[in-house]
């Protein structure tokens, strides 16, 4: 019986699509089903079925086909249905009816309940016949999105939707030959929009890849504009990404004539990134390895020098600790010119940046272990100093792991 229902569910053609102001329809669930894989509407755009109040968002379909249609009917249909739903089956002068107590039945109510039932027959027989001579509406896709034509060829005026049915939107629009676009939206006075200008890794001369966040706000009876004209781009592909509201919107721009020379120019750029991308690899792997051997070997000298403290132990930890600060100085002079004002013109600017704090670090752990050494009033071990650093290092070993 469940799956006779839903078949009837799905063959009646109870759903509408709202496609850029043009109403589509009715369909049934299956066809809305096709559709929607075959993505012959957009999230944006509004669908509506039988019983609901508005149009609602298309995004919200698969949600909204798992709900019942007896769920989304109005209060007068449902108990319209209530009145011709029930059936009381007597037997012996007792009421037999799931969901209905039991009662004694007597003459009086037996006559009421047959004028009910007489009562409630003439409407269903009215309602049917009402639907079956009133003409389908045939909504054709494509149209002005202004008349709606019956089967029988009359035209009439189409139904409005619902007040608020529009779907909020957001478009991106190219203005002029320079950099400067257009931001077309419906979203409220004061909405915060934020704009970023995207270039993938050897998209463009002069940096490895390219990024640049701008706030714009919604003003109102004027649209939004960017204007990139002062920000020098290098000439490349770029994307201008748009987001605000819960919406978004991109668009790819060429900035740059891109004739012969500019592909020359680029193809010797691409060159010369292949060659950082292995130089700026190999700096953070060697240096990573050379900071975990480090800070092993501090550990258990330090550890032995406490364990059998002697003229001989400090000689020999004097001399480790002079060789640490060596090597580590040797180690910041590579790193040295990494800063955050300068990330652009590398592949891997997080990693180095991360690799250069943590060699100025560990010479605060040689600093540290040195003065407990002298003081005669250390630890027997090194964990409280070492363990954060030992989680940093490993979390930078590991994103350089997942470099490409």
């Amino acid at each position: 019986m469940a799956k006779s229902k839903k078949l009837e569910k799905n063959d009646e053609k109870i759903w509408y699509v709202m496609v850029q102001g043009v109403t589509e329809g009715p369909f049934t669930q299956n066809e809305m089903d096709e559709r929607q894989k075959s993505k012959s509407f957009k999230d944006e755009d509004l669908i509506f079925r039988a019983g609901l109040a508005k149009w609602m968002p298309a995004q919200d379909y698969l949600g909204l086909k798992e709900i019942p249609l007896e769920a989304t009917k109005g209060k007068k249909e449902k108990e319209e249905e209530g009145e011709n739903s029930e059936v009381i089956a007597l037997e012996d002068g007792k009421a037999k009816s799931k969901g209905v107590k039991k009662f004694q039945l007597t003459r009086k109510k037996a006559l009421l309940y047959g004028a009910t039932s007489l009562m409630a027959l003439i409407v269903m027989v009215s309602l049917f016949h009402t639907k079956k001579t009133q003409p389908t509406p045939i909504i054709a896709a494509g149209g002005s999105g202004n008349k709606v034509q019956t089967q029988e060829g009359q035209t009439l005026p189409k139904q409005p939707a619902p007040s608020g049915a529009q779907a909020p939107f957001l478009k991106l629009k190219q203005i002029s030959l320079g950099p400067q676009y257009l931001i077309e939206t419906s979203l409220p006075e004061g909405t915060l929009l934020g704009v970023e200008i995207l270039a993938a890794f050897g998209a463009i001369l002069k940096y490895p890849s390219f990024q640049l966040n701008k706030k714009v706000a919604v003003k109102k009876s004027q649209m939004p504009v960017i204007d990139l004209t002062k920000e020098n781009l290098p000439s490349g592909d770029y994307f201008v990404l748009v987001s605000g509201g819960g919406l978004n919107a991109s668009l790819p721009v060429a900035f740059g004539v891109h004739d012969q020379v500019f592909h020359k120019k680029m193809a010797e750029h691409k060159a010369l990134l292949a060659n950082q991308k292995k130089s700026e690899l190999k700096l953070l792997n060697n240096n990573t390895k050379k900071l975990s051997r480090m800070l092993i070997d501090i550990t258990k000298a330090y550890q032995m020098a406490h364990h059998k403290p002697s003229t001989k132990s400090k000689k020999i930890w004097n001399k480790k600790v002079i060789a640490w600060r060596k090597d580590i100085q040797k180690e910041l002079k590579s790193v040295n010119g990494i800063s955050e004002t300068k990330r652009q013109i590398y592949i891997y600017p997080t990693q180095l940046l991360q690799l250069k704090f943590l060699d100025q670090k560990f010479t605060s752990i040689i600093k540290d272990f040195d003065q407990k050494m002298k003081s005669k009033r250390y630890p027997a071990s090194g964990d409280d100093v070492t363990n954060s650093f030992k989680r940093e290092l490993g979390k930078l070993a590991h994103s350089i792991q997942n470099l490409k």
